[in-house]
């Protein structure tokens, strides 16, 4: 097994040599355990290895110094961050890092042979492969430290014009931005230039296209082109630009408009005061439950009751080689490289403008994965970490500071069951519900709450070394007030995300009717409206993710006065009740009370079954019919099928729990995530 030089390091330390040569031929006679230690230490992010150290030197000095301090988590924090920093190892956050390699001539190399096999197809007329073609030479491009690559613009320039002969002309103006962007040289933009005027005069954006055909005409003196060649297309711009009416002109075009991903489902009538609720939802109070959604009304089988955005997302980073890191789709032609990260990929110019606007500057001048995160796929810790760490790197230091006092002071776990007149659950009114999540901190044992404490000390010391507080990031050993109140939050939202944070799914694999759906792990996220469900073992919703995106819909008929109910991946089907409560118990902090555990709802396999001939008839083939129009594609009627179906089942009187409600709910499933696959 290959051995990093950084593990090789760390098993030296271990076993107490300096002699590299020693240290291999040990290697050698000592392979097969050598070779479980390394698996061991891929396995492991670098926090993983080193918490132990830090853990211990605060117990070295007995947990009652960090206990009394309880009720005071700014002073806990200091006290953390002091302990952590007297151990020279753990001063600067950039020692957990790997030594990231320089970019080399193989990759240029690289890039311009892509570059040029994509001129070769679009010369021919290929054009779907010169689109491939062109978008790996961009990824494979190397880029400075200011985030240029003369190779990835040149990239960028050759496939903004296939995108122009396909007459996508969004695409096409997309990839002149970001051309220009990546550091297109300047001797040739006036191509761009005039590709820019011909995609807005073809949508009619007649002044804009005069204001690009104008800059093109301006950057012929910085161009190669001989005199006379200058001066001929200098008269035709002159003559294109005389020709345009603007008189007939559309309307001012603007590049940052940034459309939705559309969505499939819709709300039938939104709540007035949670815009990303169904108005048949509400939000209720009692201390045996505490807050729970009720039904205001009878809800319909199939029904959306939530879609919503989450507030924090962050996508594995086993899924950054395939997957946009904005919107967690399949990264296409259209593919865009993060100028400060490697390994970051954007599906296109709204994804890389969103991130880019937000979370991902600081992100990558310090990527916390590199921190969390290791080799096996395994080796991930909580998804708490980075919902937290995201929460604080989207919103610039003001935002927390302006709205400490009134977004960040109060905690109120009835926040939302009776909100005041003019109230809208939007925005950064967000933060506050976040902020009022459930943190069982005073159930927590000290060492829980030490660990997490560590992982926020180390969260802030990632968000210093990113820029996040301005200025170079300093190691100074007494946190700024600002620094403290920040670490403060990045530790009360790790407390109550780690018990409201969803896994992001995404459909890896060709769906059939009535089977098991291919579902990957993608992500993670917390959601705004969401976060107010209770759990049950056998909950009437379902959720469907599109991207990070999420929907919730009724998996059953749901009257007036009953709880609706979200599933937190723990189901009477399959797993046992003993096992599921004390899953639940141990990973969400509550004794579940739901009717799969009050009653013993059996496995499926062990499901009722029997039908009388008389139900069997009335059923009838029903679900055939829904296997028929899946297979067309025709899953919007597919979903009316399953309905009916579930519907009949309830109106025959078919008492729950039945194997068909579960074979129906699966096809309900399937057709769901079909339609949010679609779009």
């Amino acid at each position: 097994m290959e051995m990093t030089q950084d593990v090789k390091k760390q098993l030296m330390a271990l076993a107490g040599m300096t002699d590299e040569s020693e240290f291999e031929k040990f290697v050698k006679d000592m392979v097969p355990e050598a070779e479980n230690t390394i698996k061991q230490q891929n396995r492991h992010s670098p926090f993983q290895l080193h918490y132990i150290k830090m853990l211990t030197t605060i117990e070295s000095k007995g947990l009652d110094e960090f206990a009394r301090w309880n009720g005071d988590i700014e002073k806990q924090l200091q006290y953390t961050f002091n302990e952590i920093n007297a151990l020279e190892e753990f001063v600067d956050p950039r020692n957990f890092l790997k030594k990231q390699e320089s970019p080399s001539e193989t990759l240029t190399t690289e890039c311009k042979s892509l570059r040029d096999a994509g001129n070769k197809h679009y010369q021919k007329k290929v054009l779907d492969l010169a689109l491939q073609a062109y978008s790996e030479s961009i990824m494979s491009a190397p880029l400075d430290d200011k985030g240029k690559g003369r190779d990835a613009a040149l990239g960028l320039g050759n496939r903004s014009a296939v995108y122009f002969e396909l007459k996508e002309y969004n695409q096409c103006l997309d990839d002149i931005a970001a051309a220009f962007i990546f550091g297109y040289p300047i001797e040739l933009a006036y191509k761009l230039w005039d590709r820019q005027g011909k995609c807005l005069e073809a949508q009619g954006f007649l002044r804009d296209a005069a204001k690009a055909f104008k800059a093109c005409e301006e950057s012929l003196p910085q161009s190669n082109l001989k005199p006379s060649k200058r001066e001929e297309l200098a008269a035709n711009i002159k003559l294109t630009m005389n020709s345009l009416d603007l008189d007939q002109c559309k309307g001012i075009y603007d590049p940052n408009i940034v459309k939705d991903i559309p969505c499939p489902f819709k709300i039938w009538e939104a709540h007035p005061k949670f815009p990303h609720f169904s108005d048949s939802l509400n939000i209720v109070f009692n201390e045996s439950q505490g807050r729970h959604v009720l039904a205001t009304k009878n809800i319909e089988v199939g029904e959306p009751v939530v879609i919503e955005e989450p507030i924090s997302f962050h996508l594995s980073p086993f899924k950054m080689a395939t997957n946009c890191s904005h919107c967690f789709r399949a990264c296409g032609n259209s593919v865009l490289p993060s100028p400060l990260l490697k390994k970051a990929k954007f599906c296109g110019f709204r994804c890389w403008k969103l991130a880019m606007n937000s979370y991902h500057p600081v992100e990558a001048r310090f990527d916390i994965t590199e921190v969390f995160y290791g080799d096996d796929p395994n080796s991930q810790l909580s998804g708490c970490l980075s919902l937290a760490y995201r929460a604080i790197s989207q919103k610039k230091l003001a935002f927390f500071l302006d709205n400490k006092e009134k977004l960040f002071t109060t905690h109120d776990k009835l926040y939302g069951t009776n909100p005041p007149p003019g109230f809208s659950y939007e925005k950064d009114e967000h933060y506050r519900g976040l902020f009022n999540l459930v943190t069982h901190y005073d159930q927590m044992q000290i060492k829980d709450r030490v660990t997490i404490m560590i992982r926020s000390v180390v969260l802030l010391k990632c968000l210093k070394a990113g820029g996040y507080f301005g200025g170079e990031p300093t190691t100074q050993l007494q946190l700024s007030p600002d620094e403290l109140f920040i670490g403060k939050l990045l530790f009360h939202f790790q407390c109550g995300i780690q018990y409201n944070l969803h896994t992001i799914y995404q459909v890896n694999g060709v769906m059939e009717p009535s089977k098991r759906i291919p579902l990957q792990d993608i992500g993670s996220g917390v959601y705004p409206t969401t976060l107010f469900f209770n759990h049950s073992c056998a909950p009437n919703t379902i959720r469907v993710n599109q991207g990070p995106r999420v929907i919730i819909i009724t998996k059953s008929f749901v009257k007036a006065g009953e709880e609706v109910t979200d599933c937190y991946g723990i189901h009477h089907m399959s797993i046992p009740r003993a096992e599921r409560q004390e899953t639940l118990r141990r990973g969400y902090a509550f004794e579940c009370q739901c009717q799969a555990c009050k009653k013993d709802y059996p496995l499926l396999a062990s499901l009722p079954n029997h039908l009388t001939p008389q139900v069997a008839l009335k059923l009838g083939n029903t679900l055939g019919k829904y296997q028929k129009l899946f297979h067309d594609g025709k899953y919007g009627k597919a979903l009316n099928i399953c309905q009916e179906y579930i519907r009949k089942l309830e109106h025959l009187g078919v008492p729950l729990p039945h194997r068909n409600y579960e074979i129906a709910v699966i096809a309900l499933c399937s057709s769901l995530w079909a339609m949010a696959k679609d779009c």
